[in-house]
């Protein structure tokens, strides 16, 4: 394929590279960011409530210390009023480019998510096909946009609806392979130059401005205008919500790793037991970035539904709790400097992502060389304290740290 990719330009993505040569860990916290309208709420319900403010104030000192780490170094990337070309999920965006860093995807190709989640999801994914996942959706029409919901997510096609697709594809030159959990593929023999918006990011927008495009977007038009047609003609008789198919996460193998026959080899054995909670693409990601020699402990956490600020204090207490967990793991670990690790913060196509700085997971503190520079030290540490003390006496500094870090917009804190 030759299509563009979205850069993802900031430090933060080569360290996060570096981390995954290393094997280190990181955290993904999906659902956590929140938009400044959000943002403004919650900070004027924290300073005119006192059961707030005495939620934080039973936060442990090493949750108080990992927010204020955090959030002076954490970078974001995107806005939830502007979505990419493509929009797909953060994790999604940042992985491809720290591949693409570290030469294992090439510059131009877009990251193989269909074929990886077809190997999570128990699919002996032939390494040299390309691969396609397709979700099956409906249109809703209204008279300013067309927006696309998908149908029966993650339930087993009927034998009508796997015919009714089976009937098109040969001009396609493709075959339809379902995965155990229900979710369904294409296979090519040869590439198919096709690249659309992941479905989950695409509900709730109109589609007119993300159709799938590629220089075969012509030939899967016409596969599914006859697709389209067909099941409104004879619908489905145990899903008749069921319109249509939309493609996504097209891509080759780029390594061809042998991972169809169970072949993986892995520098240092990792502990996965957390992946039952990871979405399927990322499965297959994690074990394919295995097969490779880069293993990466990986671990997910849903940021839950929350009814009330008191309940959105509580569960970023728990996130703060699971990264402090994760660090002193990193740290602990057999190796005389410890294992990077990183957190990722996401909602949709926007994140903000932090990378443990290189060889500091053992530094207690500063080591100077000489009682001057210790003396010059202090002077600027001191009046860098007065600054900030000054600056956020009247604010609440960690009402700021942690409505800076949980929003997606970096804008200061009224």
């Amino acid at each position: 394929m030759t299509f563009a990719s979205s850069a993802v330009p900031h430090d933060q993505v080569k360290k996060l590279a570096r981390l995954m040569e290393q094997g280190g860990a990181i955290l993904l916290v999906d659902a956590a960011l929140i938009s400044p309208s959000e943002r403004d709420q919650i900070d004027r319900a924290i300073r005119g409530g006192a059961t707030t403010s005495a939620a934080m104030a039973q936060w442990k000192p090493e949750w108080r210390a990992m927010l204020s780490e955090l959030s002076s170094g954490a970078q974001g990337q995107g806005s939830l009023a502007s979505p990419p070309d493509f929009p797909q999920p953060a994790y999604a965006q940042i992985f491809e480019a720290c591949l693409k860093e570290l030469q294992l995807l090439p510059s131009r190709e877009p990251a193989p998510w269909a074929y990886w989640q077809a190997l999570a999801d128990g699919v002996p994914a032939e390494p040299t096909s390309a691969w396609m996942a397709v979700e099956p959706c409906q249109w809703l029409v209204s008279t300013q946009q067309v927006q696309l919901k998908r149908s029966a997510t993650n339930q087993p096609m009927s034998p009508h609806l796997v015919e009714t697709i089976e009937a098109g594809l040969p001009r396609l030159h493709a075959s339809l392979v379902l995965g155990r959990s229900g979710r369904a593929y294409l296979r090519f023999e040869a590439p198919f130059e096709l690249r659309s918006a992941w479905p989950e990011c695409l509900e709730g927008l109109g589609t007119d401005g993300f159709l799938p495009q590629g220089s075969q977007a012509r030939d899967w038009r016409g596969f599914v205008t006859e697709l389209e047609m067909a099941l409104a003609m004879n619908p489905d008789p145990s899903n008749s919500n069921t319109q249509s198919l939309w493609p996504w996460g097209m891509g080759t193998n780029p390594n061809n790793p042998g991972l169809a026959s169970g072949a993986i080899q892995a520098k240092r054995p990792i502990n996965n037991s957390s992946l039952t909670k990871v979405p399927l693409p990322l499965q297959g990601f994690n074990h394919w970035l295995e097969s490779q020699g880069h293993p990466l402990n990986l671990e997910w956490h849903s940021f839950k539904p929350v009814q009330s600020v008191e309940e959105w204090i509580e569960e970023w207490a728990s996130v703060l709790e699971t990264i402090e967990a994760l660090k002193q793991g990193c740290m602990n670990a057999n190796d005389s400097l410890g294992r990077p690790w990183a957190v990722l913060l996401q909602d949709q196509w926007s994140y903000k992502l932090y990378v443990q700085p290189e060889g500091k997971q053992r530094q207690s503190g500063p080591i100077f060389l000489n009682i001057a520079a210790l003396r010059e030290r202090l002077r600027g540490l001191s009046q860098a304290g007065f600054s900030f003390k000054e600056r956020h006496a009247k604010r609440g500094d960690l009402i700021t740290q942690l409505l800076k870090l949980a929003s997606w917009s970096d804008e200061e804190i009224s």
